[in-house]
């Protein structure tokens, strides 16, 4: 064989090696945690109840210290990122008959992601995200019509960094500023 031959199959060997190199590893896994405010015991039984038996908590993926697992191979024209959804919403006035009542919720969600090559790191605020994810919106909506008041803040963040440079990490992802209130409304 001549020497051309043996360099393009060198090559396509390294390309392969590069390409399949590019995938990321992050952590994949969930965690949800309540607590709650003036919550009457017969409530928070139930309702606490009811969230427990989700069996949501999982404090590694919260401070994002789990292992992270490999990532698929993505598709032509798109790259593996690890995505992270943090948010928090506390919501107070289940009603007029339990006006002070309240529940705060902490939701972090980590996996990996396909994203196209040519998009950079980015991180996009819930309160923006409504606007592009109706799923998200309907949810906003709900939560803040059934409720006297409520506040939220989160952000959705897509990074190329490996999961693994970042499991050593005691702090949970920090949270977007966003705050949006629902008006009073008497009912």
């Amino acid at each position: 064989m001549d020497i051309r031959v043996y360099s393009i199959m060198f090559a396509s060997v390294l390309a392969l090696i590069l390409v399949s190199s590019e995938n990321i590893q992050c952590p994949q896994c969930m965690h949800m945690d309540h607590t709650f405010t003036n919550m009457p015991s017969v409530y928070e039984s139930i309702i606490g109840g009811l969230l427990a038996s989700l069996n949501l908590s999982n404090p590694e993926c919260q401070y994002n210290t789990l292992l992270p697992d490999p990532c698929p191979a993505p598709g032509a024209g798109n790259r593996s990122k690890c995505e992270t959804f943090v948010f928090k919403a506390i919501g107070v006035g289940f009603s007029t008959i339990l006006p002070t009542a309240g529940m705060a919720v902490n939701v972090v969600s980590r996996s990996c992601a396909e994203r196209p090559v040519a998009e950079a790191d980015t991180c996009m605020d819930v309160k923006d995200m409504s606007a592009s994810n109706p799923e998200l919106g309907a949810v906003l909506a709900r939560m803040t019509s059934r409720l006297n008041t409520v506040n939220y803040t989160g952000e959705q963040c897509f990074t190329s960094a490996n999961g693994s440079e970042t499991a050593a990490s005691t702090t949970a992802v920090p949270v977007a500023t966003s705050t949006t209130t629902a008006p009073n409304i008497q009912r």
